[in-house]
């Protein structure tokens, strides 16, 4: 089935024409399979409420550490280029709207990027450095997971950011006339989903495998657990590019 864009402003459905190129699908299944790969990668190296496990972890696993890192930082870079396709698909259907949700989308990119010099800096505390010498051990892998549980408090605010863009993607799509309304709505159900994360103890009894006592990833027992903000925020890119991918395909039926 042919969607067919009604524009107002005479453009010629430039937007549509670059998610339907070969550039913009490859990039698509690329934020979608890296994102899957941050999920697995150091699978098990945080144990909430251990600050002594986890750095054990962490230094007999650092290379797993960084690749997670790296994957994380590949999605978020993947999806600022998401974010410029998808102001262009849906910049014809109201230029403000889309360029508040590219807004939106943008400053949770740079937190979750910048929240990334939290999750790093366990490995330079952990590192052995002569500097560090003046602390003691215990001391040192208390700093290193209270880092992480930075990481993770910074990753849940860039959830709330990606919320505001969810809603107002999934309004644009909902007001289109070349997309099935059924994936606005949806896109705006997973937008006011993320954005519980205004409330933190909402978002844990809404979220329970994410602040529960068993999480896919590894154990936790703690609503804060370090663990749990980074995946979500992956998991939130993720998921979002896999209704981007769903959008593509639709339009390509």
């Amino acid at each position: 089935m042919e969607y067919e864009c009604s524009r107002t402003d005479g453009t010629d459905g430039s937007g549509i024409a670059a998610l339907q190129g070969q550039d913009g699908r490859s990039l698509y299944l690329l934020t979608f399979l890296t994102g899957g790969f941050a999920l697995i990668a150091g699978s098990g190296l945080v144990v909430s409420g251990d600050a002594a496990a986890t750095a054990t972890h962490i230094l007999a696993h650092e290379s797993s550490f960084w690749l997670g890192f790296a994957a994380d930082l590949l999605v978020t870079a993947c999806y600022i280029v998401v974010t410029a396709l998808f102001y262009e698909l849906f910049k014809p259907v109201n230029r403000t709207l889309s360029l508040l949700a590219a807004f939106f989308s943008l400053v949770g990119c740079a937190i979750g990027a910048a929240s990334g010099l939290f999750r790093l800096a366990p490995l330079t505390v952990l590192g052995g450095a002569p500097y560090l010498s003046v602390f003691k051990a215990d001391q040192l892998q208390a700093l290193a997971f209270m880092f992480l549980k930075l990481h993770a408090q910074a990753s849940n605010i860039s959830l709330v950011f990606f919320g505001f863009y969810c809603l107002l993607i999934g309004y644009l799509a909902f007001r289109s006339t070349f997309l099935p309304r059924i994936l606005g709505v949806l896109m705006a159900v997973g937008g006011l989903g993320w954005l519980t994360f205004l409330s933190p103890p909402l978002a844990k009894s809404l979220y329970p495998l994410h602040s529960g006592s068993r999480h896919p990833r590894g154990r936790s027992t703690d609503g804060m657990a370090p663990r749990d903000g980074r995946e979500r925020s992956t998991v939130d890119r993720t998921g979002q590019s896999s209704g981007a991918m769903a959008i593509v395909a639709t339009m390509h039926s």
